[in-house]
């Protein structure tokens, strides 16, 4: 009976002293825990795994729904798989427990700024600055809504701000010679771009950029260089690869270019771009046979590219086909009514043909467009694909 009553207090004290163990104690157990599972789920987010992310952190909000790491870590979530109201959501949630938190407030305003309210965006992205305003992050986003508001001296402030802080910043390189690209600050915008190439040598959209205006500003050889080694960093990706065929387009090197969308198509079956691209370097050798031959392609694919009704009356009235010219010509004014390309074709279309009053008709149409836009052109190019070589 000793034993047994020994054996019994033994048992009892242990049970005790489990309900004893402080309760930081636990705590901090399951904190720790929790900590291990974000680490995980972080990995996963950086490795594009978003679903394993979410049901990982969904978990840690079951069992604590006041962890604002993870709530903001699960709009992270949301948000790189573009699930901005989602998104949105969570971000909020860690919000309304702790509203100064920064990451919080740049993920909050990174969703609203894709989710197209830049105003929301921007109150969000200036929570999100310390006192010293040394967040380069929620600068750059707004420096991109001011810039989307067409307050380009606005945004070029903010992008400067960024560089005094962090010379090297990639996004403010990028985006301040953008800026000055578009404002016609060629030489600024070089100085941006070379910069971004030599701080960022593998980035490949860093080349990009920088081919792009060397095609812009006339240095065909530095542009097919440059192009040519964004394409080689992203062996995969058709955009630089296809922006040197426009490239050899705008140069008449036709031949060049056809091979060059080619080499694009290659790496994405269905880059509808350079496969209207190849197709337009057939037009500007006037192989129309070859030409039909590709559009009927992109036909067959279920497909249909913008103005392809156009290219092909275009097309039939090079081999005086006039009728089907015709047919393809009126098929592209009813899409696009107020485009003068298409009425001034059918003006030519029908005076071949004798029909005085429907030419007049159609000419009449064009002109009027023309007055109202002046930037209009009456004559299909390879403007009513690719009206122009810039940065984005």
């Amino acid at each position: 009976m000793t034993i047994v009553l020994s054996l019994y207090r033994i048992t009892a004290v242990v049970i005790l002293l489990w309900f004893l163990i402080p309760t930081n104690v636990i705590g901090q157990q399951r904190a720790a825990d929790s900590q291990k599972v974000m680490v995980q789920a972080d990995e996963y987010l950086n490795a594009g795994k978003f679903t394993l992310a979410i049901s990982l952190l969904d978990e840690i909000i079951a069992t604590d729904s006041q962890n604002v790491k993870a709530l903001t870590l699960l709009g992270r979530a949301y948000l790189s798989a573009q699930q901005f109201q989602e998104a949105e959501r969570f971000f909020k949630r860690a919000l309304n427990i702790d509203e100064r938190h920064v990451d919080a407030n740049l993920g909050l305003a990174i969703s609203l700024m894709l989710n197209g309210k830049a105003d929301e965006a921007k109150k969000y992205a200036r929570l999100a600055l310390p006192g010293d305003s040394t967040n380069v992050d929620a600068l750059n986003i707004l420096g991109e809504i001011t810039a989307g508001e067409d307050d380009i001296d606005g945004a070029r402030r903010y992008y400067e701000q960024i560089l005094q802080i962090d010379s090297t910043h990639y996004d403010a390189l990028t985006n301040l010679g953008v800026l000055y690209q578009r404002a016609g600050s060629e030489g600024q915008a070089l100085q941006c771009f070379q910069k971004a190439v030599k701080f960022h040598p593998k980035r490949s959209s860093a080349y990009h950029n920088l081919g792009v205006l060397y095609s812009v500003i006339g240095q065909l050889h530095e542009a097919i260089v440059t192009l040519n080694t964004a394409a080689s960093i992203d062996s995969t990706n058709p955009k630089s690869v296809r922006t040197l065929g426009i490239v050899y387009l705008r140069q008449g090197l036709f031949g060049e270019a056809i091979k060059t969308f080619q080499r694009a198509i290659e790496r994405d079956f269905f880059d509808i771009e350079s496969r209207v691209g190849k197709t337009l370097g057939y037009w500007l050798l006037q192989e129309y046979d070859s030409v039909l031959r590709e559009i009927n392609d992109v036909a067959s694919m279920g497909i249909h590219f913008n103005r392809m009704e156009l290219f092909l009356a275009n097309v039939y009235f090079q081999k005086k086909d006039y009728e089907r010219a015709i047919e393809f010509a009126l098929e592209d004014h009813k899409q696009n009514p107020s485009q003068a390309e298409g009425h001034y074709l059918l003006f030519v279309l029908y005076r071949l043909k004798g029909e005085e009053e429907r030419s007049k008709d159609e000419f009449k149409e064009a002109s009027t467009i023309m007055e109202k836009n002046p930037k209009a052109s009456l004559f299909f190019s390879i403007n009513n694909y690719f009206p122009s070589t810039e940065n984005k």
